[in-house]
């Protein structure tokens, strides 16, 4: 803005501190924070099996793969250690690396399939949790399950 003075920009810019008001975030985060309490159990068994998943897979490409007639392919398969990486980035669902061996590509399909699963399972609870927590969960099946019983009963 013209003729606009340095003071005045300044000044402005302090509107900016009202983002930093703890107060106002507080409730959400400590809800945030119950939730992903609720759902740790489900994060920690599929952090445990992702791991076992990631050792195992890069086991596979590395016997897949460390025989390679590309050399820029068999450099990222060379041990096991070294084929972690690669393949951590196959399970993130990014897949840098195109040139595979036939046993290689059947491995990298596998583990497509299992990226998906583990990215899509801890979303799935989170979703569902927030669901329940902020009273969005459909009751009307349930409700009906539950007054069919009551009219069995009652017969």
């Amino acid at each position: 803005v013209p003729g606009d003075l340095p003071s005045a920009t300044f000044l402005r810019s302090l509107r900016l501190l009202r983002l930093l008001r703890g107060s106002v975030y507080a409730r959400a985060l400590s809800r945030y924070g119950s939730i992903l309490s609720r759902c740790m159990p489900t994060f920690a068994l599929t952090f445990a099996i992702a791991m076992v998943t990631w050792v195992l897979a890069s086991v596979g490409m590395y016997y897949a793969e460390r025989y390679n007639p590309d050399p820029e392919m068999r450099a990222h398969y060379r041990s096991v250690p070294e084929s972690m990486w690669i393949t951590l980035l196959n399970l993130s669902g990014e897949s840098p690396l195109c040139r595979y061996q036939l046993a290689g590509r059947f491995l990298s399909i596998l583990i497509g399939l299992f990226a998906t699963a583990f990215f899509a399972v801890p979303v799935g609870v989170m979703a569902g949790a927030f669901e329940r927590d902020f009273g969005l969960y459909d009751d009307d099946d349930e409700d009906d399950a539950n007054s069919e019983n009551r009219n069995v009963i009652s017969d």
